[in-house]
């Protein structure tokens, strides 16, 4: 949501939850203090993390396995205390707005009210870590970083929080950022799934520059939204765009076509090497030229039954001008895109 679907004495709130990692953990810790006796039951949660690259379908995902019914995860209603969300929820319940559901930010149709389910994890990996990696100054996030076994055991206590102020068993997040961390996800829960959903790299480079550009004219005339977004943990694009730190990628000040697709293949290169049968390679494209089946696919890979159901008015993808990317920029990526088609649920 944007600063205009809040007021003044909201933004601060938000300002003092999400910008002080002292208040995040602090929040945290009160929250975590009701389950810390309580053994994880990695069975019963079996948590699906959905993360990719941006503009591949992630936020469709998120949805369709939200509306199954099986799974919690993290709502708007979570906000701004989103490391707490029985303690907030419980606080606030007296004071809870309705609203109708509005388009989202990113002006594709995706709509969201205090109700949706939203991509919120990346606050509790952004609390725990050396703020030097979170900083607008930070040149790419950290790919792969070791995690500490007390970190690990507090994201599961996270995990149970959002479980606890859900309605279903099972926990599911939508967080692009966790492609750094895949083998930390599968060391979570060994009953832990990873849907990693892409799409064609031209379509990618160009929807995610679409955004970018988008994201910078927006936040020019409002830092609020600007310092939200980092907040969260949202660097796809716009002022604070952090590529993730895959093999080969390297920073950049200049965001185009071939940098995008020179980044896609590294990223999903890096992906193809994770050796578990936990995860799951989602082909956006193929979803929206048959999306009952690949749903289909997906609900079998996840012991979901029945499988996801599509949303109505599927339609084909945006297709994207590839002349930006260099040649071999270009083959390289589609080579890969074969792999990843071969590889996909």
């Amino acid at each position: 949501m944007s600063s205009a679907e809040y007021g003044f004495f909201s933004r601060l709130l938000h300002r003092v939850a999400l910008g002080s990692p002292a208040v995040l953990r602090a929040t945290m810790q009160m929250e975590q203090n009701k389950w810390r006796k309580q053994p994880f039951d990695g069975q019963t949660a079996a948590p699906v993390f959905v993360s990719g690259l941006a503009r591949s379908g992630s936020t469709l995902l998120l949805n369709r396995l939200t509306a199954t019914g099986v799974f919690s995860t993290s709502t708007y209603r979570h906000m701004p205390f989103v490391l707490a969300p029985n303690m907030w929820s419980g606080a606030t319940k007296s004071q809870q707005r309705q609203s109708d559901a509005v388009e989202r930010a990113h002006g594709d149709g995706m709509t969201h009210s205090f109700d949706s389910e939203e991509a919120f994890e990346e606050v509790f990996w952004r609390a725990i870590s050396d703020p030097k990696t979170t900083t607008k100054s930070a040149a790419t996030l950290p790919w792969n970083a070791k995690i500490k076994a007390e970190d690990l055991a507090q994201f599961r206590l996270f995990m149970t929080s959002v479980i606890k102020a859900g309605s279903a068993p099972r926990y599911l997040s939508k967080n692009n950022n966790n492609i750094t961390r895949i083998p930390t996800l599968l060391k979570s829960s060994k009953t832990a799934q990873i849907v990693i959903p892409f799409r064609n790299p031209v379509d990618f480079a160009g929807s995610t520059l679409s955004q970018h550009k988008r994201f910078l004219a927006g936040h020019a005339d409002n830092p609020f939204d600007a310092k939200y977004m980092a907040w969260l943990g949202h660097h796809e694009f716009g002022p604070y765009f952090k590529p993730a730190g895959a093999p080969g990628v390297e920073p950049t000040d200049t965001v185009t076509p071939d940098y995008l697709c020179r980044y896609w293949s590294a990223v999903y290169t890096a992906l193809l090497d994770v050796d578990s049968d936990r995860v799951h390679f989602f082909d956006y494209d193929a979803f929206c030229a048959a999306p009952k089946a690949r749903l289909r696919a997906l609900g079998k890979a996840l012991s979901l039954d029945p499988a996801p159901s599509p949303p109505d008015g599927v339609h084909a993808p945006k297709e994207y001008d590839k002349s930006g990317i260099s040649a071999e920029a270009l083959d390289a990526a589609m080579k890969l895109h074969l792999t990843l088609q071969s590889r996909a649920i």
